[in-house]
């Protein structure tokens, strides 16, 4: 962010010179907010556009944000772009055709420090997603990628077949493509 930047100072012109707000955001926030989201997102379009449309929904609520007590712009937009990233990255991701094996690479991958943070990040949702399927797929691919065993050990410990155990990893696979999709 800006080294000088001052909340007070944002508060001040949002309310009022309001119509000074957009070059403000852009002058103090867009390139580290792109470079934040690009790290995020591996997609430079992709996070230019997630920047803008913050801006934009800032632009639309101001009037509401800047009357909440304590708001702090930085704080928000640094949010923003985070949740607003990883839901990009997911859905680049998800709907992309994926298959068992694209998915045990992304748990199974070497990554810096800061991907890992990234990565933590993303199974968290992923988590929250997955906690929405049916139990079967559901435990199926707690199993397989939060706990990392085995297709024959899952099935051993939900007594079917390995090949049952595929058909619910691929569905459970196909429903994650489907939410996140609807968004």
């Amino acid at each position: 962010m800006h080294a000088n930047f001052n909340n007070d100072h944002f508060i001040e012109l949002a309310k009022k010179w309001p119509s000074e707000v957009p070059r403000f955001l852009y002058k103090n926030f867009y390139h580290k907010l792109v470079h934040l989201a690009q790290q995020r997102t591996n997609n430079r379009q992709a996070s230019e556009d997630i920047v803008q449309d913050i801006f934009i929904d800032v632009w639309r609520k101001l009037d509401h944000l800047v009357s909440k007590e304590g708001f702090l712009i930085a704080p928000y937009l640094l949010m923003m772009v985070k949740n607003k990233s990883i839901t990009y990255f997911w859905k680049s991701t998800l709907i992309q055709p994926l298959t068992a094996d694209s998915f045990d690479i992304f748990f199974g991958a070497y990554l810096s420090a800061e991907d890992e943070m990234l990565q933590e990040e993303l199974k968290q949702q992923l988590r929250t997603w997955v906690d929405r399927l049916p139990t079967r797929e559901r435990d199926t691919l707690k199993l397989k990628y939060f706990d990392g065993l085995a297709n024959e050990i899952i099935a051993d410990r939900l007594s079917i077949s390995k090949k049952s155990v595929e058909r619910r990893v691929t569905t459970g696979i196909r429903m994650l493509q489907r939410m996140v999709r609807k968004g």
